[in-house]
């Protein structure tokens, strides 16, 4: 994916200490956070079962392990750095940039952009955000019954990216973009994503939470080919 357009509030869901297996899978989730250790596992177990939950509330759920990883940076197709990244294949595995290296890519973002936004957001809070924003890429991959849309894809990682942030802190990302993030169903495709995916994903939050939406269109992105338009073949 291109840049991750988001935010999300660290807040430990777990109850007690956290107890990992030997292979690092995270208790009450399908994540595996692999040789990560200490704050590190904790934080990726966090938001495994924070988009989890999320999730479980549209009736959407992991149906095998995926794994999770951070890394010291994250390339595109093209070679320049970006926040994460889903693969999916033998193993499903979500990337993410360091907390390092993602505070060194959201400073780089210009004072115009409005992607600058994200420097509004506690450091700690936008990481995990991210790590929730993968994390639901690899649980849409194993849910999807028609042939991938990156548009849908998007769509449903934003909502849940927004959805498990602080209210400040979501609030914050889409005053930015209010006024001008209104979109119609048709207007989700992959060329508008392309343009500005920051605005792309508050317009998703917004539409989902129009009454006639919801979880109800989360699902049908899953299983009907043209719930979104696609792009000629």
């Amino acid at each position: 994916m291109k840049r991750p357009a988001l935010i999300g509030a660290l807040v430990l869901l777990l109850t007690g200490p956290p107890v990992f297996s030997q292979n690092g899978a995270c208790p009450g989730t399908s994540a595996i956070a692999g040789s990560l250790a200490g704050t590190e596992r904790q934080e990726v177990c966090d938001a495994a079962f924070r988009a989890e939950q999320r999730l479980a509330r549209c009736g959407i759920k992991p149906r095998r392990p995926y794994f999770v990883e951070l890394v010291p940076d994250v390339r595109n197709a093209v070679g320049n750095c970006i926040f994460g990244q889903f693969r999916a294949g033998e193993k499903d595995v979500a990337k993410v940039a360091s907390p390092s290296a993602t505070a060194a890519l959201v400073a780089a973002i210009a004072d115009d952009d409005p992607q600058s936004v994200l420097k509004r957001i506690p450091a700690a809070e936008f990481h995990n955000s991210l790590l929730v924003h993968e994390i639901t890429h690899a649980i849409v991959h194993q849910n999807l019954s028609v042939p991938p849309c990156h548009a849908g894809h998007e769509y449903i990682a934003a909502v849940i990216q927004l959805d498990t942030m602080s209210d400040r802190s979501r609030r914050i990302y889409l005053d930015v973009f209010a006024g001008n993030s209104d979109y119609t169903t048709e207007m989700f495709n992959d060329i508008v994503l392309a343009m500005d995916p920051s605005r792309y994903a508050a317009a998703a939050y917004r539409h989902f939470q129009k009454p006639e939406n919801g979880c109800p269109f989360l699902r049908r992105l899953l299983t009907t080919v043209d719930a979104l338009p696609r792009l000629p073949e």
